[in-house]
């Protein structure tokens, strides 16, 4: 039952098949310069990154700082300034985007010292005495 409607399988294919066909057409219209289609993106596509994002942040150390929605906006940040690329469909979206991910979960973060002091690095988690920021996004 979704929206207090009964659905059979085949309604629901077809729900998703629709919706899969909407994020393809999105994308390919945002990949041809529509800022419009990327505005309209967006909320379809999010519940899905956020999914991702958290099956990705289960498999992190439990001290891992990062946030799933902090994942999933970083990684949207990094997805909207990817430029030369031609949307195949809603399946190579989400690989980049999971692909994406990885590479930001890996990648440890930089960070800028604020009041002199020296950032640290312990174990796989960075560290400052101080309240770091990250650099190149204007903190």
């Amino acid at each position: 039952m979704a929206g207090g409607k009964n659905y059979n399988g085949s309604e629901l294919f077809l729900m998703a098949s629709t919706q899969t066909v909407e994020i393809t057409r999105l994308l390919r219209a945002w990949g041809g310069g529509d800022q419009a289609a990327l505005d309209q993106l967006a909320p379809v596509v999010y519940g899905e990154l956020h999914r991702l994002a958290r099956r990705y942040m289960h498999r992190e150390d439990p001290g891992n700082t990062l946030q799933t929605t902090a994942l999933v906006n970083e990684a949207y940040l990094r997805l909207v300034d990817v430029t030369n690329v031609t949307w195949q469909d809603r399946t190579h979206f989400f690989a980049v985007s999971a692909q994406m991910m990885r590479r930001i979960l890996v990648t440890p973060p930089v960070l800028a010292p604020l009041d002199g002091g020296e950032a640290t690095r312990h174990r796989s988690t960075w560290t400052k005495a101080s309240t770091p920021r990250r650099c190149g996004r204007g903190s």
